[in-house]
């Protein structure tokens, strides 16, 4: 059976053809293959633009501000998607395609 696209995906998704390389994940497709497999089904999303009023930033200061010793999980080949896991292992900072655009994702084990 082919899976048939839904209008969003493939909005979302043509935006990023003309960069070469794969897609960046969506955030769905973020939290299926990396973030459950290493946090597990219990943490909480911070997406920036979708929450309070600076509440992004402010998990980011607060949980992902120095990135540059944690591990990569991911990168897409247009290098435009990625996912890096702390060392610690309880958070991982991302970029994810959302609403047409490439924006921030903060995944923080409960």
């Amino acid at each position: 059976m082919k899976k048939v696209k839904l209008f969003e995906e493939f909005i979302n998704e043509s935006h990023y053809n003309i960069l070469g390389g794969d897609t960046p994940l969506q955030d769905f497709e973020m939290r299926k293959d990396i973030v459950e497999p290493n946090l597990g089904k219990r943490y909480n999303v911070y997406v920036m633009f979708d929450g309070p009023k600076g509440e992004y930033d402010e998990m980011k200061n607060k949980y992902a501000n120095d990135t540059n010793k944690w591990i990569e999980l991911y990168r897409s080949s247009s290098n435009q998607g990625y996912a890096r896991i702390s060392p610690n292992g309880k958070v991982i900072k991302a970029s994810v395609l959302s609403k047409g655009g490439i924006v921030g994702a903060i995944y923080v084990k409960k």
